[in-house]
């Protein structure tokens, strides 16, 4: 649940509790509302006010659990419909190479929450912002744009903090997000930065890093 909802329904709850509290107050203590007041009032008064803040913070997280589910098939759905070109045009790569590094530039505005500078531990930051990150998801296309500022801040994590390098790959079809297609390799190993920033965003399994 993002951190909005979840002080919301937090707070609509904690008045649930304040309600109910003033019945039992009533039962423990008859006089601490007055002895003029009824106690059926007063527990007729804390019951109907527990059911209605209980009902609307319940509510809001059914509604936020429910946006949260919605959000990570968007995501999935951005994972699986990469492919990338087999014989890629030179151009295409070269603007795959733009876009990414048009990313790596503007990273202090799209990641500030993590304060981004490309080390390990800003990638261990960024795991704490799972719920935040989804609940800017509202369908497909901000999905894909969420994949490809994690994707790409990954693998340029570890370009430059672990000696990795772009492989630079191309998928025409997803025209200016055709950089996801793109991999990272050391030597004989190839890593995907962008299903890892996937499965982790969508399914919340550990960011797996490549040693």
């Amino acid at each position: 649940m993002s951190a909005p909802a979840q002080s919301g329904s937090n707070w609509e709850l904690g008045l649930a509790a304040l309600f109910l509290s003033a019945g039992v107050f009533q039962s423990l203590y008859p006089g601490f509302f007055g002895g003029g007041i009824p106690s059926v009032w007063v527990w007729g008064f804390s019951l109907a006010g527990a059911a209605v803040f209980s009902s609307l913070g319940w509510g809001r997280t059914r509604r936020a659990t429910r946006a949260q589910s919605g959000a990570r098939d968007w995501v999935r759905r951005a994972i699986q419909d990469r492919q990338p070109a087999l014989r890629p045009e030179p151009n295409d790569l070269r603007t795959v190479q733009r876009n990414i590094g048009r990313l790596e530039r503007h990273v202090e505005e799209d990641l500030r929450e993590i304060q981004p500078d490309f080390t390990l531990a800003s990638l261990d930051r960024l795991t704490g912002h799972r719920n935040d990150f989804l609940a800017e998801v509202d369908g497909f296309e901000q999905a894909r744009l969420l994949l490809g500022v994690l994707g790409a801040y990954v693998g340029c994590t570890l370009v430059r903090s672990k000696g990795w390098e772009w492989l630079w790959r191309a998928d025409p079809l997803l025209k200016q997000f055709s950089f996801q297609a793109s991999l990272v390799r050391k030597g004989g190993l190839e890593f995907d930065p962008f299903e890892a920033a996937g499965l982790w965003l969508a399914e919340g399994k550990k960011l797996e890093l490549p040693r």
